[in-house]
């Protein structure tokens, strides 16, 4: 018999980024399309009366991974926020929290569910099942302020999981399964990450705010738990209608995050550099004060067509000179528009194409925000630069 002592391996955050970075290269759910053929998925504003097994998000929360941040009760369902947003928002939020998009996934052995939602305003479902898209096209809730229910029919038995995409509207109150049948969370690997920025960060652009560029990244890297806590408007500097961006640190005291992804501010383009990098500076400072070990991320300037690339080029490098004077070994910074290759550039966009860049086709019509195509290729853009970048040096 052996003397030697065990050899005890400890699980890092390092090692769980690449294990799941090494899974999204094999397979993520952005790659591997959609299948109709797993599930039929139908909105109706009927229950399915034989579906009397329910599981409540708020009252059997450990039968769900909640995604994107975290339950309250309001409007006779239960939202998910991942901010507080100050007063004076406009009255868009209640009770002051924000929630941009979120998903919930479970398993469950069922031939037939029953999910219930109660929206607060025009809300959608996407579903995946076995991490594949039955449709990239989000199935619309067929109420915009009462209870609703979205029915997932399956052929033949088998344990599913079950992923479900929805917007922040979109109150998620449970799922209903037969009294033979169950429902169980997932083991949870994911990373859970803070996206604090602006409205890039909020999901402005795409058709729906589950396909915002970081959270395609994160598919593309495995799968990470990504909580929105961005503030359209709102810069370092610049408030916008909600909030400076260090106003609002404090929303990362809500989860134990491991990474909180940055991103320089288009809103404060053209302001005065030094003030640009003083803000920032002081932002990573009170965010590692509140998350010690924490893997910092910080991209570069995102780039409008109707801001020049030397006006977006010039933000880009305050916050690179921010995260220089910061000299913390766990911050990480990501170039992007003065990367060798710019990733978004160009004056035109759909609609007043010129010629002079990529923004003809990747922005969308409103000059400033990335179309589904853009956010899907700032996505990989990103999600190469993290495992460039980011991955090899986490420890």
């Amino acid at each position: 018999m052996s003397s030697l002592a065990p050899t005890i391996v400890r699980d890092t955050l390092g090692l769980r980024l690449l294990r799941l970075s090494e899974k999204g290269k094999i397979w993520n759910t952005i790659d591997a399309g959609a299948n109709a053929a797993l599930a039929t998925v139908t909105a109706s504003n009927s229950a399915n009366g034989s579906l009397t097994r329910s599981y409540s998000i708020l009252s059997s929360p450990a039968s769900f991974l909640l995604r994107g941040g975290r339950t309250y009760s309001a409007y006779g369902g239960y939202r998910v926020y991942a901010a507080t947003c100050p007063a004076g928002n406009g009255g868009n939020v209640f009770p002051g929290l924000e929630g941009f998009s979120a998903a919930v996934e479970f398993y469950t052995d069922a031939l037939s569910v029953d999910l219930s939602f109660r929206p607060i305003g025009s809300s959608y479902a996407r579903v995946l099942i076995n991490d594949q898209y039955v449709s990239t096209t989000a199935t619309a809730l067929a109420s915009t302020n009462s209870l609703t229910y979205v029915n997932l029919a399956f052929s033949g038995r088998t344990t599913r999981k079950v992923r479900v995409e929805f917007n922040g509207d979109c109150s998620y109150v449970g799922a209903a399964v037969t009294t033979q049948e169950a429902i169980w969370a997932p083991d949870d690997y994911a990373p859970k990450v803070s996206w604090f920025a602006d409205s890039i960060g909020a999901g402005k652009g795409p058709s729906i705010v589950n396909d915002a560029c970081l959270l395609q990244a994160g598919k593309l890297l495995g799968g990470w738990d990504i909580w929105q806590q961005s503030f359209p408007g709102s810069g370092y500097i610049t408030p916008g209608n909600y909030t400076k961006m260090i106003d609002h640190i404090g929303d990362l005291s809500l989860a134990s995050f491991d990474i909180v992804v940055f991103l320089a501010s288009m809103n404060d383009n053209s302001l005065d550099p030094a003030s640009v990098t003083a803000a920032a500076l002081a932002c990573l400072r009170a965010a590692r004060a509140l998350l010690p070990k924490a893997v910092f991320i910080v991209f570069g300037g995102f780039g409008g067509a109707t801001v020049p690339l030397s006006t977006v080029s010039a933000t880009e490098n305050n916050m690179s000179a921010a995260v220089a004077q910061f000299a913390d070994p766990n911050t990480f910074f990501i170039p992007m528009a003065t990367d060798v290759s710019p990733w978004l550039y160009g004056s035109g966009y759909p609609g007043h194409t010129d010629g002079t860049g990529n923004n003809d086709w990747y922005m969308s019509t409103d000059g400033w925000h990335p179309s589904d195509l853009g956010s899907a290729y700032v996505g990989r853009r990103m999600a190469a630069a993290i495992r460039r970048i980011v991955l090899p040096n986490v420890r």
